[in-house]
């Protein structure tokens, strides 16, 4: 028998393709990861507001008591302030692990107001993120500082 005259088998790929595979990989990964990493942002987003709205409802249900957001009047003991808050809610988000948000509160004298700010932690994994600072003022307005261009409160506060 010549070999010529035999048929052999071909085991495996070709390069051709495997290059077609590995061309589709890359393009369904230029989809995926950018879509993935904005899902696990909008997470992150969603645990900084509800941090600020939980510190906030603490602070409302201090002024339904005292009748003011910084007393040291009243009854119910330390007076809630920009100094104790982090006793009354965690000063980072997430509370444990690592922090990718902060948070602060500003009471002016008379404690008659107060605004509560979530900002990315600088070098963190949302310093860049487009949202920038969460903010919720005492009369339930919401904002958002150092955002990237065209975005608008509607896009971040959900």
């Amino acid at each position: 028998m010549h070999l010529s005259n035999q048929r052999q088998f071909q085991q495996g790929f070709t390069l051709v393709e495997l290059i077609i595979a590995m061309a589709i990989i890359a393009l369904l990964a230029r989809i995926a990861i950018p879509a993935y990493m904005e899902s696990v942002n909008r997470g992150k987003r969603a645990q900084a507001q509800v941090a600020v709205t939980g510190l906030a409802q603490s602070f409302e249900r201090y002024f339904s008591n005292c009748n003011s957001y910084n007393s040291s009047t009243c009854v119910l003991g330390a007076s809630i302030n920009a100094s104790n808050a982090p006793t009354i809610y965690p000063p980072s988000v997430p509370s444990t692990g690592t922090a990718f948000y902060t948070l602060t509160v500003n009471i002016p004298a008379g404690g008659a107001s107060y605004t509560i700010s979530a900002a990315p932690v600088a070098g963190g994994s949302m310093a860049n993120d487009k949202c920038g600072t969460f903010t919720l003022a005492s009369d339930g307005t919401k904002n958002i500082t150092g955002q990237a261009a065209g975005v608008a409160i509607t896009d971040c506060w959900k």
